[in-house]
């Protein structure tokens, strides 16, 4: 592993130091890496870690919100420690973009979503010092994949609403219990696994009539799959009234608030890296129904959830990259119907089982809880660099 002799921290209170981390990815983008990156850039900066932001591409706005919160961070130097917000197929061309790495200390925090990390990727992640991952399913995957020191880091999540809306900003009947499902094309549509929830929500309707639904499905970056989207959509032809469909780019506290709307969350996903909608949704209280594999299983428990048992199953060739023998998730669509059932009839049921996951996340996953691990690690690596240098120092006579 490498590590550089000239990198120097200079410690202040107990929570907090002096050196400056950078952050590098997409700290105004909408998508996975971006969110992650601005939950990171957050509990670094609750713990008091002077922290600074770099943007690769350059191309996305900020919304309001981040002018505030991140704008005024923005540099285009690295730091003595730079984490790296970006996935294994972006980094040669995001270095190619911004410049070879800084001889710092330099740690990659990649997303991926199958048990088996794809070696040309692996061989870009060994270009930094050590990689994070951001759950211990990623974690595992990248661990069996390179030669470099792979940490499991917890993504933080916390959800602040800088306004409140109403279910009509969306469309949503007042009067309906309300399930919650989005997915980003980009993310796959085939992973992401629509066709279970609307599956499974016809199963619901016939088992009770009666009863007040709807689904909510936001979709994001439909512009990635049309031909895709407009399959799925065609499928939804006969839930007319039943389903509200939102296609819009909404702003981050746009889509809190869609999510503080409904009753209820569900992803019937045939495999997740972190999963944050679920983990954004549990912090909001609602009660969560999820496949019970993957990245999701750091924060989901029995006692906090409402799991999907599933078989693992081939992943078809094409249907995600680097597919070839790999396994992911099918969800037991009975199992799921049974759980919205459940949670129609006895809605007081669900909030109490929202409110248990809302206390784990908030808990666990804080940005103070991530963020003194964060600090822990970056006092380790100040600590390792130090020996360095004074192992450095003797051998070259300079200690007496």
């Amino acid at each position: 592993m490498r590590v550089t002799a000239h990198i120097c921290f200079v410690m202040g209170s107990p929570e907090g130091m002096g050196a400056k981390l950078t952050l590098v990815g997409h700290p105004f983008s909408p998508i996975g890496t971006g969110r992650a990156l601005r939950l990171s850039f957050a509990a670094c900066r609750s713990v008091a870690i002077d922290t600074r932001v770099r943007d690769v591409w350059n191309f996305q706005s900020p919304e309001a919100a981040q002018l505030s919160e991140i704008v005024p961070f923005l540099t285009t130097e690295y730091g003595a420690v730079n984490l790296f917000h970006i996935n294994g197929n972006e980094i040669a061309p995001a270095l190619d973009r911004i410049g070879p790495l800084p001889d710092g200390y330099n740690i990659v925090l990649p997303f991926w979503e199958l048990p088996r990390y794809p070696t040309e990727w692996a061989r870009e992640l060994e270009r930094f010092d050590e990689v994070w991952a951001a759950s211990d399913f990623i974690r595992q995957s990248v661990a069996a994949a390179v030669d470099r020191p792979v940490f499991h880091m917890p993504l933080p999540t916390e959800v602040s609403l800088s306004g409140y809306m109403s279910r009509r900003r969306f469309g949503i009947p007042e009067d309906s219990y309300v399930f919650l499902f989005f997915f980003d094309c980009r993310s796959y549509i085939s992973r992401k696994n629509p066709n279970a929830v609307v599956d499974c929500f016809r199963r619901l309707l016939a088992a009770r009539p009666w009863a007040r639904l709807t689904l909510v499905i936001k979709l994001h970056g439909v512009e990635v799959a049309p031909a895709e989207v407009q399959e799925f959509l065609v499928t939804l032809h006969d839930l007319s009234g039943r389903i509200v469909m939102l296609t819009e780019t909404l702003e981050e506290t746009e889509v809190h608030n869609l999510i503080r709307c409904c009753d209820a969350f569900i992803s019937l996903h045939r495999s997740e890296g972190y999963g944050l909608g679920l983990a954004e949704a549990m912090y909001l209280g609602l009660p969560v129904i999820g496949t019970a594999w993957s990245g999701n299983m750091d924060f989901m428990t029995p006692e906090n959830s409402a799991l999907v048992g599933y078989q693992l199953v081939s992943v078809p060739t094409g249907a995600y990259p680097h597919a070839d023998d790999q396994r992911w998730a099918e969800p037991d669509l009975g199992e799921a119907t049974s759980h919205m059932i459940k949670l129609v009839d006895d809605p007081a049921a669900g909030r109490a089982l929202g409110t248990k996951g809302s206390r784990a996340i908030r808990v666990g996953f804080s940005f103070r809880s991530s963020g003194l691990r964060y600090l822990t690690r970056i006092t380790d690596i100040e600590n390792m660099s130090k020996v360095q240098r004074d192992v450095g120092r003797v051998s070259s006579g300079q200690e007496h």
